[in-house]
Parts: structure tokens; sequence; C-alpha cells
């Protein structure tokens, strides 16, 4: 096991409890009296918003034409909403790219406003509200 492997434990009172498995096994290894540090990193983004996030972005690349996959739709939403950082080139130009949505790049609230942006551009794209027909598509498939 890497030395930066992460596992998931809930607080409890003054312990921590092992939430999964592999947080269990992890705990296993540090023995009885046995000194360890705790890098603490609070889960601060939901994964199910994320995955509904990208949910989207397949539904929509389905009816969009022009991007070669789901990253090349995700930076032409970035690039829509304005999540941009400058970057300047050898040249001494300054060219916009897009920034990352990376976990460790935004809270839960600073994504909650840029998918709230990004659907609004998305739905402006297809011209059908996207988060309705990927619900409609769940239902259908169930």
């Amino acid at each position: 096991m890497a030395e930066y492997d992460s596992r998931l434990f809930r607080r409890i009172g003054n312990t921590l409890s092992p939430e999964d498995f592999a947080a269990e096994e992890l705990l296993q290894t540090v023995k009885d009296g046995e000194f360890c540090t705790l890098t603490l990193r609070k889960p601060d983004r939901s994964d199910k918003n994320r995955n509904h996030w990208f949910l989207c972005l397949h539904a929509a690349l389905e009816h969009l034409e022009g991007f070669q996959d789901v990253d090349a739709l995700s930076d032409a939403i970035k690039t829509g909403v304005g999540h941009l950082r400058p970057s300047k080139q050898i040249d001494g130009q300054i060219h916009f790219l897009p920034k990352s949505i990376a976990k460790d790049k935004m809270n839960e609230d600073q994504f909650k406003r840029f998918k709230a942006r990004g659907i609004f551009v998305l739905n402006q794209l297809l011209g059908f509200d996207i988060v309705e027909y990927v619900e409609q598509k769940r239902i259908r498939n169930r």
C-alpha cells in the first residue's frame, strides 16, 4: 500500500471509525501503542452530484456534433461559463484555458454554481432541458 493511500473514516465521539473494509484493513496495519500521522481531508464534494454532471455531459454528447468526447464538451462548457485561467505563452501572448473542476480545486458550493451555469449552457446548445432528459431516460431504463 502506498504511503498516501486514503481511506474513509467517520468520527464518533473522540475516535475515528473505519467506514469500509479498506479503512479497517489500513487501521489493522497500525499496532496498538504505535504512533502514526494523520493527514485529514474532509470529503467536501458530492460524488453523486459530480456523477450527475458527467451523466448530463454524456447524454448531451449524443445530441451534439463537433465534440469528439466528453472531455472536449466539458472544456467547451467551461469556456462557455468562463471557468478559465490565463496562461502566458512563450511568445508573450496570453491565452485562456479551461480550469479544473477536480475535487481539490473547488468545494461543493463552487461546484454547484459551476454545474448550474454549465447546465444552462448545455440547455442553450441543445434546445431542451438536459436534466429532464436524463431523468426521463433513467425512468425508461428501469
